[in-house]
């Protein structure tokens, strides 16, 4: 089945590059994509690039951005005839700037709209847009703000939106909306939208961040049991009939005095929240240092078979990827897993060795330990030692037993050389306990040298 990724980000340094993404795309068979930013980076250069470089495969859409409301109007108008399909706009800028609106429906746009409670800050005025611009549509990005189903009944602008027939869903953000009943919003759109409306979009790589892979996201739907036909047009046919059909239209990409970026907002990369911020130039230095490897679009099942493909995607070489230094302390949570435990083979089990079958579900329970001023000091220091049990913290001892260095087992270092160190050669399949020993050397010295400061407050920026 052929897939369009109707959501991903393309922005330096934060996110990939338009060769990072192609890759990523040519690996899981993906036909096009739709590309954005946001505003902790708005690269719309980089965007402007992908579109006139690769106009086959790639839609770009803008930033609402400027000094002022003048500047903001003048800058979505150059982007719009650069090139771009459409602009990304918050509800709540929307409802205090419904003149934004019209420079979209006047250049024939589209608009992504971002925001919570089913978009209902906005939801009247994004009704009258589509109902005064029919050559325009609407996209509700992240499910349109997941929220008690009952609102699509209870509210009548909200439900005038997404009754709408040029409103589309957009499928996105997926491991962050686990606070929120999505599943129940989910299906209830699909009642209400249906498939024929609905799109799927991965949000890599801030996906990775959240540790999910780029297949969890592709089939996050199937819990919805859609049928086949369904799932075509949820991948495919919708994005393919809105802006996939014919002939690219021209694009000439924007100008080159378009710079968008001194109005960012600065942010630090969250990877695995809440647990480590890192600076981008951090992150970026370590994805450079990363060894290149082809990425997996795996969805095991098992927790071995998990972690193992996690690190594996972790090692590839994306701008905006985590490097297998950051991955590994998803797995130090739990030093000692169930699979690990077991394959000590003639070594007497600790009564520590209870752990949780999932990393991040343990390490999301930590609390902060004693004269430990952040909750995520205990995540960036090295242990070799298993927590007393699922969910309960623990201290993090300052040195690691001699004794444990000397239970593990050389074979299981050996087997992660290949990937963690490209210059060795594996002789035994992976395992667990391999990967950490292994790649807790290399984030000893990656992870950054300020433990204490507070964690950023913009952990869900990007």
């Amino acid at each position: 089945m052929p897939i369009i990724d109707f959501y991903g980000h393309v922005s330096l340094p934060r996110f990939l590059s338009t060769e990072d993404y192609l890759r990523l795309m040519d690996e899981n068979d993906i036909e096009a994509a739709v590309l954005s930013t946001a505003d902790t980076c708005p690269d719309v250069q980089g965007l402007s690039r992908a579109r006139v470089q690769h106009p086959d495969r790639f839609r770009v859409v803008g930033m609402p951005m400027g000094a002022n409301p003048a500047e903001l109007r003048d800058n979505i108008r150059q982007q719009l005839d650069g090139g771009f399909s459409g602009i990304r706009l918050p509800a709540a800028l929307v409802a205090q700037n419904p003149d934004l609106l019209e420079l979209i429906g006047e250049a024939g746009a589209f608009a992504i709209f971002v925001g919570d409670r089913g978009l209902s800050a906005a939801a009247g005025r994004i009704a009258d847009f589509l109902d005064t611009y029919p050559n325009s549509f609407a996209v509700a990005g992240h499910f349109g703000g997941p929220t008690d189903p009952a609102l699509l009944q209870e509210d009548a602008e909200v439900a005038r939106l997404f009754g709408h027939g040029s409103l589309y869903v957009a499928f996105t953000r997926h491991g962050a909306m686990a606070h929120l009943p999505v599943e129940a919003w989910a299906a209830a759109l699909a009642r209400k939208v249906g498939w024929d409306r609905l799109l799927w979009g991965s949000e890599w790589p801030v996906a990775l961040w959240r540790n999910e892979t780029y297949d969890s996201t592709l089939h996050w739907a199937d819990r919805l049991s859609p049928s086949a036909a369904q799932l075509q047009a949820f991948r495919y046919d919708n994005a393919k009939r809105l802006l996939f059909t014919g002939a690219p239209p021209p694009a000439s990409g924007v100008s080159p005095k378009l710079d968008l970026m001194p109005f960012r907002k600065p942010a630090d990369v969250w990877l695995f929240p809440p647990s480590l911020d890192v600076s981008e130039e951090r992150h970026q230095g370590l994805h450079d240092a990363s060894p290149g490897v082809r990425p997996c679009a795996a969805s095991p099942a098992s927790t071995p078979a998990k972690r193992r493909a996690n690190l594996w995607l972790a090692s590839r070489r994306q701008r905006s990827a985590s490097s297998p230094s950051l991955r590994a302390r998803f797995a130090i949570t739990n030093s000692m897993s169930p699979s690990s435990s077991a394959s000590r083979a003639g070594s007497a089990p600790s009564s520590s060795a209870r752990s949780s079958a999932t990393s991040s579900s343990s390490l999301s329970s930590t609390a902060a330990a004693s004269g430990q001023s952040n909750p995520t000091r205990a995540a960036r220091l090295v242990s070799f030692s298993a927590r007393v049990s699922a969910g309960r913290p623990s201290g993090m001892p300052a040195s690691v037993p001699v004794s444990a260095r000397a239970a593990r087992s050389a074979c299981f270092c050996c087997s992660q050389a290949a990937i963690c160190m490209p210059a060795s050669r594996a002789a035994a399949s992976p395992n667990t306990c391999g990967w950490r020993r292994t790649i807790l050397s290399a984030m000893w010295r990656a992870t950054s040298a300020k433990p204490n400061r507070p964690s950023s407050s913009a952990r869900r920026a990007w």
